[in-house]
């Protein structure tokens, strides 16, 4: 964003003269203001970062907002620019300090956000330049805790983006993430069986389909669990960690957790398959490994069961 941008003549054409009367055009009441930090910042023609430029504003300049949606501020019309605090600075007006406005949303608590793509940063605070902390993956879903700059919080120093084409949000099903025909007391042999059948095949990240060639670890998990009756949602290995049962002895079925192997906390996840083995999806393929191997003794985090 801070890379100098060559104004075409197509660009200049676009070019719109931005002032607080033109903002204040708007039917709606303004929720607040914001002022440009960055040398120069597009102005979108809808609630998408993919959404054609129409303008440019430049550093210091202010205008109105009425709205946020998808980690943009509407400013007037078809005018939108990103809400992210690296790139702008946000006051609400006082007038608006008990509307129900979504620049802080703390009725999102109740909802639970979808992963729509292949995968998504989770950042360490709500800033898109912060710390990327861990992966989400297409299918993943998370409890959403508050909303801040264009960003979820879903947990401690985890934040997404709130952008709809990245996420879907709705209501949170606390029934989600249970198991449909086994009771969280048992595991599963049939589970071992089914997963042996793709031992072999690539690791594709993000992948939890072998119609893709391969899976990721927690991809592995989701499909092999779904099919043989689980009602699971497509989680990381964190995520999973968060749901099971933890053990101390595992049985053929159950899931073997481990720490550190790529990020901080669980970070893989594969399944316990007897004789202290278990099968995962690791770089090398899907493949069966001991837990007495060093490498993964040295992060082995524990066991789990739905």
């Amino acid at each position: 964003m801070k890379s100098k941008i060559a104004v075409t003549m197509g660009m200049t054409a676009l070019l719109l003269p931005f002032s607080m009367e033109n903002a204040a055009a708007h039917a709606s009441s303004a929720i607040g203001k914001v002022t440009v930090k960055a040398d120069h910042l597009y102005v979108r023609s809808s609630d998408s970062f993919t959404a054609k430029p129409v303008s440019v504003l430049t550093k210091g300049e202010t205008v109105n907002v009425y709205k946020e949606a998808n980690g943009l501020y509407n400013i007037g019309g078809n005018q939108w620019v990103t809400a992210s605090s690296k790139y702008v600075t946000f006051s609400k007006t006082a007038s608006a300090s008990g509307s129900a406005s979504t620049v802080t949303t703390a009725s999102v608590s109740s909802n639970a956000l979808t992963v729509k793509v292949g995968q998504v940063n989770i950042r360490k605070s709500a800033d898109f330049s912060s710390t990327i902390v861990a992966i989400a993956y297409k299918g993943d879903s998370y409890s959403i805790q508050g909303e801040e700059n264009g960003m979820y919080k879903i947990g401690t120093n985890r934040w997404i983006t709130a952008n709809s084409a990245y996420v879907t949000v709705g209501s949170h099903s606390s029934g989600q993430v249970s198991s449909s025909s086994t009771s969280s007391s048992s595991s599963s042999p049939n589970v071992v069986s089914y997963a042996e059948k793709y031992e072999g095949m690539p690791y594709v990240w993000g992948s939890s389909d072998p119609a893709n060639g391969g899976f990721d670890c927690s991809g592995l998990i989701y499909y092999v669990y779904k099919n043989n009756g689980y009602s699971i949602s497509r989680l990381s290995a964190a995520g999973y960690w968060n749901q099971v049962e933890k053990l101390s002895s595992p049985q053929p079925g159950d899931l073997v957790f481990f720490q550190g192997t790529y990020e901080a906390g669980p970070s893989h996840v594969g399944i316990y398959v007897g004789g202290n083995n278990f099968i995962s999806a690791t770089s090398d393929g899907i493949e069966i490994s001991s837990l007495s191997n060093s490498y993964w003794h040295q992060h082995f985090l524990g066991y789990g069961r739905f």
